[in-house]
């Protein structure tokens, strides 16, 4: 037995810990206490928070990580839900983990923080994933993560804009070519997350809130195939769904 946690007393050796000085740092030239010995329960109560929150990255990084289904569509929905969990924590001080999320949210904000630092041809993948298009980018961007409404319209417009561009690339460089529609269902792309019902549960659930708003604005006249496809209803999501038909 380890002779730090022999002198222990009080229920399941949690009333008292034993408190150590550890070696001097090499900067600042002050050592630092801390408290060893068993877990408390209100550690066990951190640890829950902890793996809680980190299971949103764990899910994220399978989907990034696979190799049997498209990924570059994806990205978009775990933005949306790593940042909207960061503001979450970020807006209450008293969470255990709200200065974990805060040095979290001043690096997601270094790279994805600004429009004008997220890579447009990333958007045109979920662009042209039939369940989101542009609507989604303005859904999530506006009413799940609250940005300013005229900073969003304006990021819209660019957005549309670079992929109208690069259509009329496609169109002026392979006119000839015919395009069949084709069903949506096939292979599935999704993952074994291990029994994360909880977590796939939250991206249907931003898909369904985004059908929702879809249902309330009415289509517009259109004119050019992609303008068709942008305006069209968004495809239903599902477990089998296959992006590349």
């Amino acid at each position: 037995m380890d002779k730090n946690f022999d002198d222990v007393d009080g229920f399941e050796g949690i009333g008292r810990v034993i408190q150590i000085e550890k070696r001097e740092k090499k900067e600042g030239g002050k050592g630092r206490k801390e408290y060893v010995g068993p877990p408390s329960s209100s550690d066990c109560e951190k640890i829950k928070l902890y793996v809680k929150f980190l299971r949103v990255f764990y899910v994220a990084t399978l989907k990034f990580s696979g190799s049997l289904y498209v990924t570059c569509n994806v990205f978009c929905d775990e933005m949306v839900l790593i940042q909207q969990d960061i503001m979450k924590l970020c807006e209450n001080e008293d969470s255990n983990l709200y200065d974990l999320a805060k040095s979290m949210r001043k690096k997601f904000d270094k790279y994805l923080g600004d429009f004008d630092k997220i890579n447009l041809r990333m958007m045109f993948a979920v662009v042209l994933d039939p369940r989101c298009k542009i609507a989604f980018f303005e859904y999530c961007l506006q009413n799940t993560l609250g940005y300013d409404k005229a900073i969003v319209g304006e990021f819209m417009d660019r957005l549309r804009s670079e992929i109208t561009r690069l259509f009329g690339w496609y169109v002026k460089h392979n006119g000839s070519l015919n395009v069949r529609n084709k069903e949506v269902g096939g292979s599935s792309d999704t993952v074994d997350l291990d029994g994360l019902e909880t977590d796939i549960g939250n991206h249907k659930f931003l898909k369904s809130q985004f059908k929702m708003h879809k249902q309330k604005e009415g289509n517009m006249a259109s004119k050019t195939e992609l303008e068709k496809y942008l305006v069209e209803t968004s495809e239903d999501d599902c477990d089998n769904f296959d992006v590349l038909r």
